[in-house]
């Protein structure tokens, strides 16, 4: 038991590291900067535990495979189960508390009703029940337009895209695994290429994603700001603290960044895309639009609502198009389970070699992220 708690314990230093070397720091441009530190464990990447996708990698990989959660009936799997369940049952609440006082708080109401238009109209308008869709995604409807919504790239194979690439040969080998009886016993088609193809699209970009989204945020930053770092302790993230200009005056935003999504994670979420889904079309890859994301970090909702439309109103000068928003704290709460609400934004980042990808920035309320740690931590 011992080895596993401490996964289910976030408030403890639970990078694993052998030979750590020095910490390299590189300077962005305006009153912002990256601290980045790298270690090496037999010469293989790191294993950070405050990493999301790297803890869940090591989970499957070493701790699944511990014979002792295994004996006595899985007792111990059905405890560390029962552990997480209430950790999440403790956290929901104060997430729920939390969502109440923003509403409260200035332009909360605003925020909660805020809905992206991809006619490049932005309003803030009552949203029904009826008009969420898939977790946090608003369907709107067609107006009259000088962009056919069809301009806007919905999917890693888009033909702006193109971080996943198939074949007429491989459409049709996708309708002969569909009708031959050989693959009836298998209900997800062997997409091992695509994701291949997506992970290694998003190892190249990463770092120019990241760098686009340091770019813009200094941006904005408030010329009365003084020169701020701040380093989280890990070793595989980076972290950023801007004093950015907000209507009210100078206020905190931390950028967060994560590990390229894992082919593991990849392969995992593709059951989410498989019919009926809505965006339930082959290759099921192709909806992974998270492969490359960063987290940003600000305080109340005014300041979450500007950052949103630091992006979604300034397209022609961030360069990067919005493909997708999901507006969480437009739903209802019987819609979200575990309490946590965010903004997140899809968006077709290019490089000037002409190399796509789709990938996410979320947007959160600095408290409600802070009980998000304590659960994903």
């Amino acid at each position: 038991m011992d080895v596993i708690r401490p996964l289910l314990e976030p408030d403890q230093d639970l990078t694993l590291s052998v030979n750590s070397q020095a910490l390299s720091k590189r300077k962005t441009t305006s009153n912002a900067s990256i601290t980045v530190a790298s270690s090496e464990i037999n010469g293989e990447v790191p294993i950070n535990l405050f990493h999301q996708d790297l803890r869940f990698e090591y989970f499957q990989r070493k701790i699944c495979k511990l014979r002792i959660l295994k004996e006595d009936s899985c007792s111990l799997f059905n405890e560390v189960k029962a552990m997480s369940q209430e950790l999440m049952n403790r956290i929901a609440p104060l997430c729920d508390a939390r969502i109440m006082n923003m509403m409260n708080e200035g332009r909360g109401e605003e925020l909660k009703s805020w809905v992206w238009n991809p006619l490049h109209v932005h309003s803030s308008i009552e949203v029904s029940v009826n008009t969420v869709k898939e977790n946090g995604d608003v369907k709107m409807q067609p107006m009259a337009t000088h962009e056919p919504q069809t301009t806007r790239p919905d999917r890693q194979d888009h033909e702006l895209v193109q971080a996943i690439r198939h074949s007429a040969g491989d459409v049709a080998e996708d309708e002969y695994e569909k009708s031959s009886s050989i693959f009836a016993f298998c209900p997800l088609a062997d997409e091992t290429v695509f994701v291949a193809q997506l992970a290694r699209r998003a190892a190249i970009l990463n770092h120019d994603f990241k760098s686009k989204i340091v770019e813009i945020l200094s941006s904005k930053v408030s010329p009365e700001a003084s020169k701020r770092e701040m380093y989280d302790g890990s070793e595989s993230s980076v972290v950023c603290t801007f004093d950015c200009a907000f209507e009210e005056g100078m206020g905190t935003v931390e950028l967060h960044t994560a590990a390229v999504k894992s082919e593991t994670r990849m392969q995992e979420k593709l059951r989410k895309y498989m019919p009926p889904h809505p965006r339930g079309r082959w290759p099921y890859t192709a909806n992974i639009l998270d492969p490359v994301r960063v987290s940003i970090v600000c305080s109340g909702p005014s300041h979450v609502l500007q950052v949103l439309r630091w992006f979604v109103e300034e397209e022609h000068v961030t360069g990067l198009g919005i493909c997708r928003v999901k507006n969480k704290f437009a739903l209802p709460q019987s819609m979200v389970s575990d309490g946590y609400r965010d903004v997140s934004l899809a968006v077709h980042f290019t490089i000037p070699d002409g190399l796509s990808i789709i990938g996410e920035i979320q947007i959160h309320d600095y408290a409600l992220h802070q009980l998000k740690l304590k659960v994903t931590a």
